[in-house]
């Protein structure tokens, strides 16, 4: 599928892709143990810091190996969808559960 010169971009690709997935949830994480009103700001930010190092990393490629641009703009981006609703549905699985948390521990105040 792939030729051997554009496989180690290739899988370079994925793993750019899976670690700038880890850091965009790292903010998005770590912002809501900060504060949870801001929610919308921090899933912007860790998707902007995820935007720029894919567009940052794809311009490196495309000016640098311009035959295997194809190749590793195709693996990115898949991988980036595909770990981006990794990240969605992680984030609001964790939304949901703190949320019933909060709900439970309200009753029990209302409540003896």
């Amino acid at each position: 599928l792939y030729p051997e010169k554009a496989l180690p971009f290739a899988y370079g690709a994925i793993g750019l892709a899976a670690l700038s997935t880890i850091a965009s949830y790292a903010i998005v994480a770590n912002g809501l143990k900060i504060r949870v009103q801001m929610f919308t700001g921090y899933v912007m930010g860790g998707m902007m810091v995820k935007m720029i190092i894919g567009i940052l990393s794809i311009s490196i490629i495309a000016l640098k190996v311009k035959e295997v641009t194809t190749y590793y703009v195709l693996t990115y981006f898949i991988c980036y969808f595909i770990f981006t609703a990794f990240e969605v549905v992680t984030l609001m699985t964790n939304l949901r559960a703190e949320k019933s948390e909060g709900k439970r521990e309200q009753n029990e105040k209302i409540a003896p």
